[in-house]
């Protein structure tokens, strides 16, 4: 599936997981992207041309992401979110 993700969709997603990282803040549409804004940093989200699907923009760099999953992985990390815990499978996994 190649379809591109809308902005309304991308918005909701985005405060989905500030509410599970237990980070208070907002995600606002702005001129020309997303701007994720808390406490501690302001963060933005603009569209690019594939293979770079987007731009983060956090408060040291700004860096292109090839999916959504980068896309969540650098906005959690620019956000100081803790990690999230591995799921285990197999032996030991108790």
């Amino acid at each position: 599936m190649n379809e591109a993700i809308s902005d309304a969709a991308l918005r909701n997603l985005l405060q989905d997981c500030l509410a599970l990282w237990g980070i208070a803040g907002s995600v606002e549409a702005g001129p020309d992207g997303l701007d994720i804004v808390t406490a501690a940093a302001r963060c933005g989200i603009r569209r690019g041309q594939a293979p770079t699907r987007w731009f983060l923009a956090t408060p040291s760099r700004t860096r292109p992401v090839p999916s959504i999953t980068a896309l969540l992985t650098g906005l959690r990390n620019a956000l100081g979110a803790a990690p999230a815990a591995r799921a285990r499978i197999g032996v030991g996994a108790g």
